[in-house]
């Protein structure tokens, strides 16, 4: 999946760890270090495609739908 237009996120470090929210999607994504902390998001990211973009309208709720217009708006399959 690539973005479709920049997606900007900004790591703050607290209590020892690097974190990145993504609260459009439910993602807070952790590390010890800054480059963890992507990998976590990248991870978390391509989960919520495969789970929700990836699949039948019908198999999905309401809200799994409106996420996965979400992601088509912001993601597209490479």
């Amino acid at each position: 999946m690539q973005a479709i237009r920049p997606v900007e996120v900004v790591p703050i470090f607290e209590n020892q760890e690097v974190i990145i929210e993504m609260p459009q999607f439910g993602i807070i994504a952790t590390g010890a270090t800054k480059e963890e902390a992507i990998e976590a998001l990248q991870d978390d990211l391509a989960w919520l495609w495969l789970e929700h973009a990836c699949a039948p309208d019908d198999q999905l709720s309401e809200d799994a739908r409106s996420l996965k217009r979400e992601l088509k708006e912001l993601f597209k399959e490479e």
